[in-house]
């Protein structure tokens, strides 16, 4: 499954056996100095993140559930490398750490009302770190309504409709002119609009593939006429006022990241107290906070993958020797905070972040040796793969 681990005196180590001639006794912590990467950085570069996202999810996949049995939960690794080791002993530590809180008629929010959900920003960004490798077949797409149509999907309460007809409708036609429809889109609320307006008036950012593509009539698929056409069949479908809007909706494409675009409105989804909203207005807060067509689903999904237990105790013990040998960064994270009686108690998850796929199949390396070798690790000789 894995390959070799390689020493630098000419002999191998199998991480399903020990090295020829060497006692199990003898593994032990030692100088990472000596260990190197085969293979040089720029070698890899031709190679998309998700192809080698694919063959380290394929290792992982071989990788059996070795080690004792630790109280963490499996790690699930994503586009962002990142392995968080997350205590548990079933659903019901999980409550009394605070991680979750059982649902009732006391603490129920009206969805979305707290903004978006740690899920759909994984979602958003782990879609754009992907979508990295295809970008200059990528463009941005921003739909602004006017302050009439704010007011009307606010008293017919249509606006989710709106929102899912807008990006249904695109993915249906980047389909039907032989495009792969990669969405992914976000709700922001505009602090400056509302300001001025006192309604909390939702505008949508998406992402999109087709950038650079022609229209059987001539002209570009994603030309502002196009998109502005798809934004009045969505406006008629919520019931709205057939009128025109001239500024409705931008298209240009991307030119620099596809993650830091998306990035700048994940931090600030709600700008606004709910609290300070007339009730009025409470229906122009989105419920869903975000869309995603299917193959941008699948795309994200075909790079997922889980690893064993007991590498989320390794990383928590070797962390300090992990960051040594510049694989990443690791540390503790509040996640969130648990309410006490006389203040909030901080919620910590020890996390870490990988710099490369290839960083993490060698970290998996040593995983396995580490497990082979009683929990202990002697590096002075090894090289491990690139």
């Amino acid at each position: 499954m894995f390959q070799q681990v390689r020493a630098q005196g000419g002999g191998t180590y199998n991480p399903e056996g020990r090295r020829p001639g060497q006692r199990p006794d003898r593994c032990s912590s030692g100088d990472p100095s000596a260990i190197r990467a085969s293979g040089s950085r720029a070698s890899r570069r031709h190679k998309g993140l998700r192809k080698r996202l694919h063959h380290v999810r394929d290792l992982a996949r071989g990788l059996p559930d070795l080690g004792r049995d630790y109280a963490y939960a499996a790690p699930r690794v994503g586009p962002d490398l990142k392995v968080w080791a997350v205590p548990q002993q079933g659903e019901a530590q999980l409550s009394r750490m605070g991680l979750s809180l059982p649902a009732n008629s006391q603490n129920k929010k009206r969805s979305g009302i707290s903004g978006i959900s740690t899920g759909g920003k994984k979602q958003i960004q782990w879609s754009c770190r992907l979508m990295e490798e295809f970008r200059s077949r990528t463009a941005m797409w921003t739909v602004t309504l006017t302050d009439n149509d704010y007011l009307e999907l606010a008293a017919s309460r249509k606006w989710p409709e709106f929102q899912r007809r807008i990006v249904d409708l695109l993915i249906r036609y980047l389909k039907a002119h032989g495009d792969e429809a990669v969405v992914i889109a976000c709700v922001e609320i505009g602090g400056k609009r509302f300001a001025r307006t006192g309604r909390p008036d939702p505008h949508i950012h998406v992402v999109t593939t087709g950038w650079g593509r022609r229209h059987p009539d001539g002209g570009w698929l994603l030309s502002p006429d196009r998109m502005d056409e798809l934004v009045a069949k969505a406006c008629q479908y919520a019931g709205l006022p057939l009128v025109e809007r001239s500024s409705a909706s931008s298209i240009a494409k991307v030119r620099h990241s596809v993650a830091s675009y998306m990035s700048k409105y994940l931090t600030k989804q709600a700008p606004i107290e709910v609290d300070k909203v007339d009730g009025e207005w409470l229906e122009l807060i989105p419920r869903q906070w975000w869309n995603q067509s299917e193959s941008c689903k699948a795309l994200v999904d075909g790079c997922l993958f889980k690893l064993p237990r007991s590498f989320a105790a390794f990383i928590v013990r070797n962390s300090v020797l992990l960051e040594r040998l510049g694989m990443g960064r690791g540390g503790n994270v509040v996640v969130g905070h648990k309410k006490t009686k006389l203040h909030d108690l901080p919620i910590e998850v020890f996390r870490f972040r990988f710099k490369t796929p290839e960083l993490l199949q060698q970290a998996m390396e040593l995983f396995a040796v580490w497990i082979e070798c009683g929990e202990t690790l002697d590096v002075r000789e090894l090289a491990l793969s690139g």
